[in-house]
């Protein structure tokens, strides 16, 4: 809320309503005040309204004066107040109520507390040369004379204005008819081309043009609608009643309509109908239906559809629903990492591949790089290896940091295998990625196994495959 104040300044009296002289003064006074709005000085347009008052609290009200649009300049409010000479009384003191609305003609009244009081203005004072004094109080009235003889009638006096003329009169009864003239002349023959048959009006000698006056483009318009330049221009069906109308336009050829185009009401629906049959229809949801009226999505073709070229980035396919939505869907890539991609992280730990398997013959780690397309998403890893051992392998995505050389892990197998498994090549597969989406601009990617301790060729990895999709 607004916080509104206004500093008294000043109550100049440019007539005294208490002063009685031989030539009475007026009734009006001019009010200055200081005006403030939370804490600044109001600068524009204001509306005040003023109320006497007989005491400072409750009190009779005396008058009401509503002043509009007060251009107030830096604060400084200025007014002329006029309640009437009997709103004030000899010796009585009155009090000023006053009600700011800022700016103006915008939001209600706010009144301003206390009221502001309007000190009696002293009888004027007279200097001892004999000057006349005030006049003093009328007295009551004496008797009642006798009443005296007739004066001399006066002169008449000047015609006075003429009155507003009176109601007419009510219409008389019609006079006989009087004798018919003599025919005229024959006129010149009119130009009627629109003829009326019982309700319909037609024309049959030309073109018609509607907003123009020239008809048709060289293309045998027989109708040409014409609008003003810059604007709407153009024809509308409209029909009147309950809410259930059908208003259409239809193409004919030789009286039979082959295409036309109707606004279902009912339905509050549009329609394109070939040969009575729907070819193109939108509903209240505003849904478009080929082929068929009652669309149930967006787009809803009633028969087959083909498409030339798909336009978009990315690697993905278009599927269609058991539903027969269509739907869009990226595609899964392959990333495959032999056993010859595999090299030990320290040099001379009996490093070997046998039968395209790669292993170590002791304690130690071998790797692989990953390359795969920034912004790739991984959302599978399957791991081929070798594990006829009591002791495990195990096989981890990881990346590092660029500026850094601690790896950290997205996704890790473990073989679980046994002596009863040699010769056998087991897999093992992880689909749950963690920071799956590949960022080539920070990070480096590789695949590194470990087994503690390896166990010759009883543990080895022939294959890795990471499975990932792109945007």
């Amino acid at each position: 809320m607004k916080s509104r104040k206004i500093v008294w300044l000043a109550v100049t009296l440019l007539s005294t309503p208490f002063a009685v002289a031989a030539a009475p003064l007026g009734s009006a006074f001019t009010f200055q005040g200081y005006v403030e709005i939370d804490g600044a000085a109001l600068d524009g347009s204001a509306d005040f309204r003023f109320a006497l008052w007989d005491a400072a609290d409750a009190g009779a009200e005396l008058g009401v004066l509503e002043i509009l649009g007060v251009e107030v300049l830096d604060g400084v409010l200025s007014v002329a107040l006029d309640f009437g000479a009997g709103s004030f009384v000899a010796g009585e003191a009155r009090w000023l109520q006053i009600e700011v609305r800022a700016p103006a003609g915008v939001g209600d009244y706010e009144a301003l507390s206390p009221r502001r009081p309007i000190d009696a203005v002293p009888y004027a004072l007279h200097a001892l040369s004999g000057t006349p004094g005030p006049q003093g109080p009328q007295g009551e009235s004496g008797p009642r004379g006798l009443q005296g003889d007739p004066g001399t009638p006066g002169d008449p006096g000047d015609p006075g204005p003429q009155g507003d003329p009176g109601p007419p009169g009510e219409i008389g009864e019609p006079g006989p008819q009087g004798i018919q003239g003599p025919q005229g002349e024959p006129g010149l023959p009119g130009i009627a081309p629109w003829e009326l048959r019982g309700r319909t009006v037609f024309y049959d000698a030309g073109d018609v043009a509607i907003g123009s006056s020239a008809t048709g483009n060289g293309r045998g318009e027989v109708l040409t609608v014409h609008g003003p330049s810059d604007t709407w221009g153009g024809m509308s069906v409209n029909v009147s009643g309950a809410g259930s109308e059908k208003p259409w336009y239809g193409y004919a050829v030789n009286g039979a309509v082959q295409v036309q185009t109707v606004f279902d009401a009912d339905e509050y629906e549009w329609r394109l109908l070939y040969w009575d049959h729907t070819a193109l229809s939108v509903d209240r949801n505003q849904q478009l239906g080929i082929g068929r009226r009652d669309p149930l999505s967006t787009l809803h073709v009633g028969g087959d559809a083909r498409v030339d070229a798909l336009v978009g980035t990315g690697t993905r396919v278009v599927r269609v629903t058991s539903e027969g939505v269509l739907t869009s869907a990226s595609i899964t890539s392959y990333y495959a990492i032999p056993a010859a991609a595999f090299t030990p992280e320290i040099p001379g730990l009996g490093f070997s591949r046998v039968t395209g398997v790669a292993h170590l013959d002791a304690v130690g780690a071998i790797s692989a790089p990953v390359h795969l397309p920034h912004g790739a998403v991984v959302t599978a890893v399957d791991a081929y290896f070798i594990d006829a051992s009591d002791a495990d392998l195990t096989l981890r995505l990881e990346r590092i940091a660029l500026d850094d050389v601690v790896p950290s892990e997205l996704a890790e197998i473990t073989s679980a295998g046994n002596s009863g498994d040699a010769g056998l090549i087991l897999q093992g597969s992880e689909t749950s990625i963690s920071s799956a989406t590949i960022d080539n601009t920070s990070f480096a990617y590789r695949f590194r196994v470990f087994a503690m301790p390896w166990d010759g060729a009883n543990l080895g990895v022939a294959s890795v495959r990471i499975a990932y999709t792109t945007p």
